[in-house]
């Protein structure tokens, strides 16, 4: 298993792996760091941090939807919404987690079986970002 690199999880990953993404200038945008698994890892590529993107964009009162940056975390979310007697229908069991990693991992809460996973309450995604090639 020389020729393998292993993540978190212990996931094996194929030889050619660090040089694909080295290759090709890859990096991986991270939360908070509080995902299961090996989804915060790009082995040999860089990290971008989405923490300073935590800002809130738009409220619509009446359709009860907010508009917010990847980096909030899902208490700093919870925090505003309790300030306006509402609250999201999924949660996870952290505070911690960024509203990105919420949606990446499609996070559930106690009451999935009722209310879904967080995807379900995902009403748009907007890239704000450049894709370079």
């Amino acid at each position: 298993m020389e020729n393998y690199c292993k993540g978190w999880g212990n996931l094996s990953l194929p030889k050619n792996y660090i040089d694909i993404v080295k290759n090709h200038n890859l990096k991986l945008t991270v939360g908070n760091l509080r995902s299961y698994g090996d989804v915060c890892e790009l082995a040999g590529g860089k990290i971008d941090s989405s923490l300073s993107k935590n800002r809130f964009i738009s409220f619509d009162e009446k359709a009860t939807t907010v508009e917010v940056e990847a980096g909030m975390t899902i208490g700093e979310l919870c925090k505003w919404s309790i300030s306006k007697k509402l609250f999201p229908n999924t949660v996870p069991g952290t505070q911690f987690a960024t509203i990105g990693g919420c949606i990446a991992n499609d996070v559930h809460g106690k009451n999935h079986h009722q209310q879904g996973s967080f995807g379900n309450g995902v009403m748009k995604l907007n890239y704000l970002g450049k894709i370079k090639k």
